[in-house]
């Protein structure tokens, strides 16, 4: 795990500086999660407590007022990775911590716009992790770990088709979802 933040770390400070001072301004720590939690590989937690403080802080305060709501874009907190992720090929890996890493410096405006496009709640956030992933140059590592991913989770790459019932929808390379009403009711394989 120190090799992939190392390399990770040294890739956005070279190229996103700005979102280098984002990450560590907002990351704790990262660290294991317990054994047993097999659901995730990588997952990335707000501190409830800062959360709380900021939303105090953003009731409190008149000026603070177009904050509101995105406190938890704003909020430090930790990321987790389970024991299997260490058993990952070393892109594997990679895709992994940056994926996480991308979930921390996503903004609220990222989300914003690419939610009203998008019919699943979820799929806004993980694409925006992704996209920040290939910023910083780990696209191909991204790629490596797609056949592992969970589709329904992570959504789709860019090229990719996801569907949500029978409606169809492709990732653009800026990480919004076009419709694709030709591609509906068709195989639902990406």
């Amino acid at each position: 795990m120190q090799r992939a933040v190392a390399e990770l770390s040294a890739a956005i400070q070279r190229r996103r500086p700005r979102d280098w001072a984002r990450l560590c301004h907002r990351v704790q720590r990262i660290s294991w999660l317990p054994e047993g939690d097999s659901s995730t590989l990588g997952e990335w937690f707000l501190d409830p407590e800062h959360l709380v403080q900021l939303h105090t802080e953003t009731e409190q305060n008149p000026r603070l007022g177009p904050r509101q709501g995105s406190e938890k874009f704003l909020a430090r907190g930790w990321i987790g990775l389970t024991h299997r992720a260490a058993e990952l090929p070393a892109d594997h890996l990679l895709a992994v911590v940056a994926h996480e890493c991308g979930h921390v410096v996503t903004r609220v405006r990222d989300v914003e716009v690419r939610a009203r496009l998008s019919p699943v709640e979820g799929w806004a956030t993980e694409m925006c992790a992704d996209m920040y992933a290939f910023r910083w140059g780990f696209e191909r590592e991204v790629w490596a770990h797609q056949a592992s991913r969970a589709l329904a989770h992570h959504a789709a790459l860019p090229g990719q088709i996801i569907w949500d019932d029978n409606a169809a929808y492709r990732v653009d390379r800026r990480f919004f979802l076009r419709r694709c009403p030709r591609k509906d009711g068709v195989s639902k394989s990406v």
